[in-house]
C-alpha cells in the first residue's frame, strides 16, 4: 500500500475515532434510560419467590388491577397494548421462576383477541421486550436499527434529556407501583368522558382489528392454558369494566362473538369467566379516559377481583 493512501487512512480513522467513542458512550448511556420494561422486569425478579398471583394484559390490565390489594402476593405483568402473543412468552418465560404461582388472570381487552402489537401504531413496543425480555417476535424486522442498538430506541429529545438530567422519570416510565400496577392519575377534563370522545376511541380501536390474527391469537391464549393447567395452576379470564360513553358504542355482533370464542375456551379447559365489561358499579369517577380506570376505580376493581377469584386461591 502507497503511503499516500495509509496517511489518508489514518486521517480518516483519527477523524472517526471520536465519532465511534461518542456514539459507544451514547449507546451505554442509552441502556440506563428508564422505561415501563426494564422496571417491570426489575421488579418481578425480584419477587420471584413469593408471587402466587400473576396478572397479564394490556393496558386495561396495566392501570386497572393493584395486586398489592389481593389476599395473597400478587404481579400485575400487564403493559400498554399488550397482546396475547407477549402475555404467552412473558408467562412461559417466567413459570419455572415461580415456585409459589397458584394462578394467572388473563385480562382481555374489547379487541385484544383480534389483535397484534406489531401491527398497530405502538409497534415500537415490540423492540423493548426484544431488548429486555429477550422475546422476539416472528415477524420482528431484524435489519431495523431498534433490533441492535438502545439508543434507536428512543428520540433525541429523549437521549439528550437523559443526558443532561432533565428526563422527567416519572412521565417516562409512568407511576409504576412495586406489585406492576401502574397508577394512572384522575380525570382532570371531564369533556372525555363524553359520547363523542369515547365513540372515536372505539372507531380507532376497530382500526386495529384484523380477524388473520384470530386463529393465531386463539392459539397463543390455548397454548398458554395447557401448560398452566398441566402445572396445576389455575386461570381465570377477565374482561375488566369501561365507561358507558365506551360500551353503549361496541357493535353487538361483535361482542357476541367475543363472548362466544371466550366461552367456549371456557368449556373446553374448564375455565371461569368473569365479565365486568359493563359492571354498573363503575361510575365516571373511577376513569382515567374511556377505556381506563383511574387509581380509585382500580382500587375498587382490585378489591372485586380479591372477593371473587384471589381470596379463594389465598386460603
Amino acid at each position: 500500500m502507497k503511503q499516500g493512501v495509509k496517511e489518508l487512512l489514518l486521517k480518516i480513522a483519527l477523524v472517526l475515532l471520536p465519532v465511534a467513542f461518542f456514539y459507544g458512550w451514547i449507546e451505554i448511556k442509552a441502556r440506563e434510560i428508564p422505561n415501563s420494561y426494564r422496571l417491570k422486569k426489575e421488579l418481578i425478579e425480584s419477587q420471584l419467590d413469593s408471587i402466587r398471583i400473576l396478572v397479564l394484559g394490556s393496558s386495561n390490565t396495566y392501570k386497572a388491577i393493584d395486586p398489592a390489594l389481593f389476599s395473597c402476593r400478587g404481579f400485575n405483568l400487564g403493559n400498554s397494548s399488550q397482546s396475547l402473543y407477549y402475555d404467552n412468552r412473558l408467562c412461559l418465560q417466567y413459570i419455572d421462576r415461580l415456585p409459589q404461582l397458584k394462578a394467572v388472570i388473563i385480562n382481555f381487552a374489547f379487541i385484544s383477541l383480534f389483535f397484534e402489537l406489531n401491527e398497530s401504531p405502538d409497534g415500537w413496543r415490540d423492540y423493548f421486550y426484544y431488548h429486555y425480555y429477550g422475546i422476539r417476535h416472528p415477524e420482528l424486522n431484524l435489519i431495523d436499527p431498534r433490533t441492535f442498538s438502545y439508543t434507536a430506541l428512543y428520540s433525541r429529545i429523549v437521549l439528550s434529556d437523559f443526558i443532561f438530567h432533565r428526563l422527567d422519570t416519572k412521565k417516562q416510565t409512568g407511576d409504576i407501583q412495586s406489585s406492576g400496577w401502574e397508577k394512572a392519575p384522575l380525570l382532570e377534563d371531564p369533556t372525555i368522558l363524553s359520547d363523542p370522545v369515547g365513540s372515536a376511541r372505539l372507531k380507532f380501536h376497530m382500526t386495529l382489528i384484523n380477524r388473520r390474527n384470530l386463529t393465531r391469537n386463539i392459539n397463543y391464549l390455548e397454548e398458554l392454558i395447557s401448560k398452566l393447567k398441566k402445572r396445576n395452576i389455575g386461570v381465570f379470564l377477565v374482561t375488566s369494566p369501561v365507561c358507558e360513553t365506551y360500551y353503549k358504542f361496541v357493535d353487538p355482533a361483535m361482542d357476541r362473538e367475543n363472548h362466544e370464542i371466550i366461552n367456549t375456551i371456557c368449556r373446553k379447559y374448564d375455565l371461569r369467566y368473569f365479565d365486568y365489561f359493563r359492571d354498573d358499579r363503575f361510575s365516571k369517577e373511577d376513569f382515567y379516559d374511556n377505556d381506563h380506570l383511574n387509581w380509585i376505580g382500580a382500587e375498587k376493581f382490585s378489591k372485586i377481583l380479591d372477593k371473587d377469584i384471589v381470596s379463594n386461591i389465598c386460603q
